[in-house]
């Protein structure tokens, strides 16, 4: 199984799939594979490593998780980390092991639904 990060800022959201075996970093260094500026994450900051069962977190300063600090711990779909006052990290199942890119345009509105009278059916 894959896992999509999704990395909430405050003013933007970053997206990246981890795919199994893969390695990632989140932080403020160029090298990252996830880089935020301004919120308060050094180079490397956070480590993702997709392992059997999950994904190896491992973080320079404490996250919280259900209520609990921690800088490594084993993570899933479903969880969500608060990494610092500014950084939240929520952790979904990828099931698509392809990327879709849409342009829109000149469309104003794109409705998005079960019924057929939308332009994306679901």
């Amino acid at each position: 199984m894959n896992y999509l990060l999704v990395f909430y800022t405050g003013n933007e959201i970053k997206r990246v799939t981890l795919r199994k075996g893969e390695n990632i970093t989140v932080g403020s260094g160029a090298d990252d594979t996830v880089k935020i500026e301004s919120c308060g994450l050094e180079a490397s900051h956070l480590s993702f490593r997709h392992i059997d069962g999950g994904i190896n977190i491992f973080s320079r300063t404490p996250f919280e998780i259900a209520g609990e600090k921690a800088v490594n711990r084993i993570i899933s779909a479903g969880d969500t980390l608060k990494i610092n006052s500014h950084v939240i990290l929520t952790v979904l199942e990828n099931r698509c092991d392809f990327e879709n890119v849409i342009s829109l345009m000149n469309l104003q509105e794109i409705r998005i639904g079960r019924s057929s009278k939308n332009d994306i059916v679901l």
